[in-house]
């Protein structure tokens, strides 16, 4: 596993392209690599380790049951690692892989905290108010704070957030 890892690591930190990413990815869903063993590549150097996280965002396009057993683990670590937009990649990565019921109130709360914080950007806040609507529909308690947090954000926001938020405000009143 040590050699695939490097030859892994080498191959993106050498060639950024979507082309490559894609390769490895579906490498190891075809080959069905346990990406646990992989996780340690997000420690790497910062260009390396964003690039991998990018790949596993191909791997969750897909293949998303690939992802689901990690996704604990990828949100535990998160705040150790130093990858610019890792908060991005994991909005994402529960966007399209929906988020382990063991963890949904940490994520929920989390989730919040990005869509609320005006520093943190658009595509994060769009990611995480689709989760978080998905999970309003298992958690209605959650409807009016995800209304809140979304009109607290329209007036500082891009057309294309307006966007999103407003077809979210409409079906949260469904």
């Amino acid at each position: 596993m040590k050699e695939f890892t490097d030859t892994l690591k080498e191959s993106l930190a050498n060639d950024n392209s979507d082309r490559n990413r894609k390769m490895w990815a579906n490498h190891i869903i075809d080959e069905d690599i346990d990406i646990n063993s992989l996780i340690g590549v997000l420690e790497e150097n910062t260009t390396t380790a964003m690039r991998f996280s990018w790949m596993l965002g191909d791997i969750c396009e897909i293949s998303p049951k690939t992802i689901v057993p990690m996704l604990q683990a990828l949100f535990e670590i998160r705040s150790k690692l130093r990858i610019k937009g890792y908060d991005r990649s994991l909005s994402k990565w529960f966007r399209l892989c929906g988020v382990p019921e063991r963890i949904e109130g940490e994520v929920s709360d989390q989730l919040f905290k990005w869509l609320a914080d005006p520093a943190i950007s658009v595509s994060t806040k769009s990611n995480s108010m689709i989760v978080l609507f998905e999970l309003s529909n298992k958690y209605p308690e959650i409807k009016r704070e995800l209304q809140l947090t979304i009109n607290g954000q329209l007036a500082n926001s891009s057309s294309s957030f307006r966007k999103k938020a407003n077809y979210v405000l409409e079906k949260l009143v469904d």
